[in-house]
């Protein structure tokens, strides 16, 4: 159930009225002036420019302003952040980041960005499980028989990712390491074809998101052995989760949400977070994000970035501890 509470309401109200007082103090419009700009680290067409496309039609309506959805795609979205990074710190431009965002600048010998020094959390917007899936003849069915089968057949498993150190790579190794087997990784250049190769039983594993591999299992093409959610996810209730077939308190979800540049004025980050919160507060808004599968999770900026540092600390370690290292 999505709870928007008054306080933050009422909190939202409040900033847009010391915003008002204090540009006009300062001799300058109120904001939003001009068109907000949402810049989508990936292609037209992917998973995050779905989401911030409509969110941004929605807060274009809610600020009276513009809100222009521009893909800037390239180097696992390190181009899309460092120009958000580069821009002016005045509200105009925010970046539409998911998990990845937070740890993967860590996995470079030079560390490209500080996410939680260089950018200010803006407003997070929700959340989706991965699911774990094997071609439809494997010869078990659940966590247990995966995690026996791995053990009495060392070498034989194989588990696909989008490539080194993506969330898929990341849950296959944490998900060996809950259950102390060892399962090979076999990174590829894209998610689509990671997944396909375990329909063609080229590859015995594979960790996409849901909502991706939904109509795959749906349609007797892969089987599912769990969700990374805690519990069973709305779109797909049948399928257990992995933190329920022996590994308790497991869970791994994919965030995403807006940020800015650091320096970012706090009123216009607080005006951007109630009016981001209240239009996920739209049933019609709650009802699409639910068919995609994603679980809508509005915070204050402080919760969302706190949220960021889990996730650091989460998988920098388990990084680390594989050896990822991005030129």
């Amino acid at each position: 159930m999505l709870v928007v509470h008054i306080s933050k309401l009422l909190g939202g109200a409040l900033a847009f009225a010391i915003l008002g007082l204090s540009s006009i103090a300062r001799g300058e419009p109120a904001y939003p002036a001009r068109a907000i700009t949402v810049v989508v680290p990936f292609s037209a067409g992917s998973a995050s420019d779905t989401y911030a496309r409509l969110i941004g039609a929605r807060l274009g309506e809610a600020v009276g302003q513009p809100v222009v959805v521009e893909n800037r795609d390239g180097a696992g979205g390190f181009i899309g952040a460092q120009y958000v990074l580069r821009a002016k710190p005045d509200g105009y431009t925010l970046l539409f980041a998911a998990s990845p965002w937070a740890y993967t600048p860590y996995f470079f010998k030079r560390i490209p960005y500080e996410p939680n020094e260089d950018f200010v959390a803006v407003a997070k917007v929700g959340a989706a499980p991965s699911v774990l899936v094997t071609a439809v003849d494997a010869p078990f069915g659940d966590i247990a028989g995966m995690a026996a089968y791995a053990k009495q057949h060392p070498g034989k498993l194989t588990y696909s990712s989008a490539g080194i150190g993506t969330y898929s790579h990341l849950i296959g190794a944490l998900v060996d390491k809950r259950l102390d087997i060892d399962i090979m990784h076999v990174p590829y250049k894209s998610a689509a074809q990671a997944m396909s190769d375990v329909v063609s039983n080229m590859i015995s594993l594979n960790y996409p998101s849901l909502s991706a591999a939904l109509p795959l299992i749906k349609s007797g093409k892969l089987k599912a052995l769990g969700v990374t959610s805690l519990a069973p996810a709305s779109i797909a209730p049948d399928i257990p989760s992995i933190a329920s077939q022996g590994l308790p308190g497991f869970e791994v979800m994919q965030w995403f949400g807006f940020v800015a540049p650091a320096g970012s004025p706090p009123e216009v980050v607080a005006l951007l977070n109630a009016k981001i919160n209240r239009v996920l507060a739209d049933p019609e808004i709650a009802s699409r994000f639910a068919q995609l599968g994603i679980q809508l999770t509005p915070e204050s900026s402080a919760e969302f970035t706190a949220d960021i540092d889990t996730e650091i600390k989460k998988w920098v370690p388990l990084g680390k501890e594989l050896a990822i290292t991005y030129e």
